[in-house]
């Protein structure tokens, strides 16, 4: 069994980067968002937490035998029992790449796939809770998944987690909210269009920044590339970036709330 958790069923609760060069990626999100690394722990494969402020903000380790061979961000889900949450995704059109597995004191950890081939993670915590800070600088923000599967592969995560899903106006877009009172949207599901060519489905982290023109220059400063941006959306002002490494990445300058109608004196 899990123990308690802040996080819904199906939200983000963790992300960490398998990199071609930890080193090099640990000094490159150090300058950019300002991340300190734990000392790597050998026993686990040279795996470090970033933190800020003290607080976990993401994983960063060296490719594994039998992984990917690029530098690739992995998205993990909630999950109070990853083993039959595996078992629930692969019965619903899914995939199941590695089956659930403990992972020392910290937690049980599965790597799946949904049916459009977009591959993540679940995470059920035990010692390691996930995410110790969220929507702040340098902390997780959003995560989705682009998908050439549209409203089935929103179905599925709405299925497979419990969510309810409904669509963004003017684009192809899904929005996932758990079935929690007060819960807010928890993940996104982009349709993928000819524009996005031979790129295969998969997921994307997002990470905030309060400044995303200085954080782009700072990218292209430590040796990662702006792919795209940066951009004005309704949620802030994003670029996609990869790392110096080859692992890409979301950030974003939320935008400001709208301010409080002043009271009459």
């Amino acid at each position: 069994m899990s123990t308690a958790s802040p996080f819904p069923l199906g939200a983000p609760c963790w992300a960490d980067l398998g990199s071609t060069d930890p080193d090099a990626a640990r000094a490159f999100y150090s300058a950019v968002l300002g991340w300190v690394f734990d000392e790597p722990a050998a026993e686990f494969g040279g795996y470090s937490n970033a933190r800020v402020g003290g607080a976990a903000v993401a994983g960063l380790a060296g490719l594994q035998p039998g992984g990917p061979t690029q530098s690739v961000w992995t998205v993990y889900l909630h999950a109070p029992d990853a083993a039959a949450q595996a078992a629930a995704i692969a019965a619903a059109g899914g995939a199941v790449i590695m089956p659930a597995m403990q992972v020392g004191p910290f937690g049980h950890m599965a790597i799946v796939a949904d049916p459009g081939g977009a591959v993540f993670g679940l995470w059920q915590p035990l010692s390691h809770g996930g995410f110790g800070l969220q929507g702040a600088p340098g902390g997780q923000c959003w995560a989705e998944v682009a998908t050439r599967g549209g409203v089935g592969v929103a179905d599925f995560y709405a299925e497979v987690f419990g969510m309810t899903h409904s669509p963004r106006p003017g684009m192809e877009y899904w929005m996932l909210t758990p079935r929690v009172e007060g819960c807010e949207a928890a993940i996104g599901v982009l349709q993928m269009t000819e524009v996005w060519g031979e790129l295969p489905p998969h997921w994307m982290i997002y990470f905030a920044t309060d400044d995303i023109d200085a954080a782009a220059e700072r990218v292209k400063a430590a040796g990662g590339v702006v792919h795209h941006g940066p951009f004005d959306s309704s949620y802030g002002r994003i670029a996609v970036v990869a790392d110096c490494t080859g692992g890409v990445f979301s950030l974003i300058q939320l935008a400001a709330p709208p301010a409080e109608p002043s009271q009459a004196k």
